[in-house]
């Protein structure tokens, strides 16, 4: 049998089976490049998020409170990062009572939480929280 009988031959069987394989295949790497383009965002946002929940837990470490201007300084950094809305919570941090301050080798807990809409085309809207937390002791010593 020649090649072009061969090929005469593999072309008149209708049986169809390659090509649902291959259909089915091309769907299967399709949906594997959405979930990367969609999930890997998230990714590098967490990882973002580690990194400014550290750094501001290095200030409030320095600084030693957690009053206006230290939040007037958390907010420079969060524009110059551009993560964009994020909140900010002290929960857990032993405040000195009735004020901002925290005193020396006392714990600071910082949590940092973000919104992350993972919708995929028009299959609606699916928002995550993403969250980061970090932790530090403070620097100052309050008289």
């Amino acid at each position: 049998m020649t090649k072009k009988n061969k090929l005469i031959r593999v072309l008149k069987d209708r049986s169809g089976a390659t090509y649902i394989e291959m259909v089915i295949g091309i769907l299967i790497f399709v949906l594997a490049i959405v979930f990367a383009i969609k999930f890997l965002p998230v990714l590098i946002l967490k990882n973002q998020l580690n990194t400014f929940a550290t750094q501001v837990s290095k200030i409030v470490s320095v600084e030693g409170c957690y009053d206006s201007h230290v939040q007037e300084m958390i907010e420079e950094l969060r524009v110059k990062s551009e993560i964009g809305n994020v909140t900010i919570a002290t929960d857990g941090t032993d405040f000195i009572s009735g004020t901002k301050k925290i005193q020396l080798d006392n714990e600071i807990n910082i949590k940092v939480t973000t919104q992350y809409d993972i919708g995929i085309f028009t299959f609606g809207s699916f928002p995550i929280t993403v969250k980061s937390v970090a932790q530090a002791r403070s620097d100052a010593y309050w008289k």
